[in-house]
């Protein structure tokens, strides 16, 4: 059991569960519960890093959407593209794509 336990492939949680019941059976009940903990500790992690990410994308689009939005303003206001760049972090290139055609 101790073997199963240290060289189990955690990759196929349920049927290395279903492997310890089989070599343990008066535990069956006690093992279902402890693979439900730790199903449910994975699904927390994972929507914890889901989140994470989803956030991080999200400030990222935002602060480029603001960066963008500011650059308009200012070449609307008639500001030197390079001061344009030198506020908002974009390259000349990308402030004259701003311009409407």
């Amino acid at each position: 059991l101790n073997y199963l336990v240290q060289a189990g492939n955690m990759a196929d949680t349920e049927r290395f569960t279903e492997r310890l019941i089989h070599l343990s059976p008066e535990h069956k009940e006690k093992m279902m519960t402890i693979a439900e903990q730790l199903k449910q500790i994975g699904w927390e992690k994972g929507r914890e890093e889901g989140e994470a990410i989803g956030e991080a994308r999200g400030q990222a689009i935002g602060e480029a959407k603001a960066r963008l939005s500011l650059a308009r303003n200012l070449l609307n206001m008639n500001f030197p593209v390079e001061k344009i760049a030198e506020a908002t972090g974009l390259s000349a290139a990308e402030i004259q794509s701003l311009r409407p055609h």
